[in-house]
C-alpha cells in the first residue's frame, strides 16, 4: 500500500483513488463483490475518467472557444461542445468495459497471455477500423457524398484520377469545426 502513496506524485492523485478502491470501501457501497479484480479495475478507470473529464474541461473550453475562435477555426456552439462531450463519455462507457474486461481475463491466463493479448489487440484493431468510420464517426459529424465538383485544385484532381478516375464511395466531412478550414486553399494536399 505504501507504493501507491509514493506514486501519488507521478499520477496526480489517481493512486489515492485506487488505494480507496482496493481497500474494499467503494464497491460494497454499490452492492458489488469486493474481491473481483475486473470490478476493481473498471471502477478505478471510471473514477480516473470522471476526474480527468472534470480537470480537463476548463482547458478544453478555453482551447475551443478562445484560442481556436481567435484564429477563426471554431464555429462550434457551447451546446454542440457539451453534446459531443456527453456522446464521447457514453461511447467510452459502452465500449470501454468489455475491452478492459477482456484484456484482464487474457492477462489472468498466465501461460499464453502475451500471445493472446497480442491476438486480441490485433483483432480489436481490425474491428475498430471497420466500426469507427461506419458507426462512431457519424455520431459526431455529418457526411455528404463527395462529388467531382468539389475537386478544385489540380493536385486533388491528379490524385483522384490517378487512382481510377472516379470519386467512388468518398464522403465530405461536414462539421462546424472544419467548415471554415475547408474554404482555405488546399496547398498541402499531397
Amino acid at each position: 500500500m505504501g507504493d501507491y502513496k509514493n506514486s501519488d506524485f507521478c499520477f496526480n492523485g489517481e493512486s489515492r483513488f485506487y488505494d480507496i478502491n482496493k481497500s474494499g470501501t467503494f464497491l460494497p457501497l454499490l452492492g458489488l463483490n469486493e474481491e473481483n479484480e475486473i470490478l476493481h479495475t473498471l471502477s478505478f478507470l471510471a473514477g480516473v475518467m470522471i476526474w480527468s473529464q472534470i480537470t480537463d474541461l476548463p482547458i478544453s473550453l478555453y482551447s475551443t472557444f478562445v484560442i481556436m475562435a481567435r484564429h477563426g477555426f471554431n464555429k462550434q456552439t457551447i451546446w454542440l461542445f457539451f453534446k459531443d462531450l456527453i456522446k464521447g463519455i457514453c461511447l467510452a462507457i459502452v465500449l470501454g468495459p468489455p475491452i478492459v474486461s477482456a484484456i484482464i481475463v487474457i492477462v489472468q491466463w498466465r501461460s499464453l497471455s502475451g500471445y493472446l493479448c497480442l491476438a486480441f489487440m490485433f483483432v480489436l484493431s481490425l474491428v475498430m477500423m471497420t466500426i469507427y468510420p461506419v458507426l462512431i464517426v457519424p455520431l459526431f459529424n455529418k457526411f455528404t457524398p463527395f462529388h467531382s465538383s468539389f475537386l478544385v485544385s489540380t493536385k486533388s484532381n491528379y490524385f483522384c484520377f490517378a487512382l481510377d478516375g472516379t470519386v467512388g464511395n468518398s464522403f465530405l466531412k461536414e462539421s462546424l469545426d472544419l467548415r471554415l478550414r475547408n474554404t482555405l486553399p488546399p496547398s498541402n494536399f499531397l
